[in-house]
């Protein structure tokens, strides 16, 4: 009996990932869509339904991802040697990602695509929340699932860097667009950010870096909209 619940809990220690990818990138967003059209208002297009969708899709699973996996262990006062890492490691991550990206063919970047969908919307407010979305939400609740959640269950400190390779391969796929070469410079991204907290053990040095990444492809908007 001992042995068959320790099995069991191991079942799903490993299963967690999945049923927390599921209920995010899945459940919520069919969720967010199903309410707002319930409501008769305009998908993405009005401030209330991105506050509707801001709320389930990134509040909700950041509080609960952070409660179950993480709670006290997320934050950390910033220490020197390892804020010095993360500068050096960022530097050579967020390099490395402009300079595969700019060296690879793609159809549409999803920068661009970003870009002009924000433009598109007649609501000044709801443009702020898709910036704040994009800026400091998407990189808080990725590095949460990617860096923190994915390394931190399967081969985690592996003598490979298996755990380095898996989480950066699916940050990879979570943001392909057309064939697997257009994955590469989220893949050498996702390295540098992995990298970054397996040497920090901290999410809140990959996040930095994350949030500067963002910051950098939003300058446009955000000079627009902010400044």
């Amino acid at each position: 009996m001992v042995k068959n619940k320790k099995y069991l809990n191991r079942i799903f220690f490993y299963l967690q990932p999945l049923i927390f990818y599921e209920v995010v990138y899945r459940f919520l967003p069919l969720l967010s869509q199903f309410i707002i059209k319930s409501l008769h208002l305009s998908l993405f297009n009005d401030s209330l339904s991105w506050l509707i969708n801001i709320f389930l899709c990134y509040l909700c699973p950041i509080g609960i991802g952070y409660y179950i996996f993480f709670q006290k262990n997320f934050f950390e006062k910033l220490a020197i040697g390892k804020l010095i890492i993360t500068i050096f490691l960022g530097s050579i991550t967020i390099y490395s990602f402009y300079w595969t990206f700019n060296n690879i063919s793609f159809s549409s970047s999803a920068n661009q695509t970003f870009v002009n969908s924000t433009l598109s919307n007649p609501s000044n407010f709801a443009i702020q929340l898709q910036i704040l979305k994009s800026v400091l939400l998407a990189p808080f609740l990725e590095e949460l699932f990617f860096r923190g959640i994915i390394m931190k269950t399967y081969f985690k400190n592996s003598n490979f860097g298996l755990d380095i390779l898996i989480s950066s391969l699916l940050f990879g796929l979570a943001h392909s667009h057309n064939n697997f070469i257009e994955v590469i410079p989220y893949i050498a991204f996702g390295i540098g950010l992995s990298l970054t907290f397996r040497i920090t053990k901290k999410l809140q040095y990959p996040l930095i870096i994350h949030i500067i990444n963002n910051v950098i492809s939003s300058r446009e908007l955000l000079s627009l909209y902010f400044f």
